[in-house]
């Protein structure tokens, strides 16, 4: 079945507002991942965007060690009855 003009402007412009939906979804969690990665002195001087600067993985190596020394995570993130 072929489509009219119409018909194909329509799913261009469906297909652009999803486009710009998910990078207004995505946009936010890159930055957030990004502050996790940065050091404190870029996040505090406001450098970070998208991409991360002067990385730190000290925040990860000490969730992942003491997790490692606890014990499991999910363990510890039951409630107690």
């Amino acid at each position: 079945m072929k489509r009219n003009a119409s018909g194909k402007i329509a799913d261009i412009a469906i297909v652009a507002a999803i486009s710009i939906a998910g990078v207004l979804c995505l946009v936010p969690m890159l930055h957030i991942f990004a502050l996790s990665l940065s050091s404190n002195g870029p996040i505090m001087a406001g450098k970070v965007t998208i991409f991360p600067v002067d990385i730190d993985l000290t925040a990860y190596m000490t969730v992942f060690v003491n997790s490692y020394r606890q014990g499991n995570l999910a363990y510890h993130a039951r409630p107690s009855m």
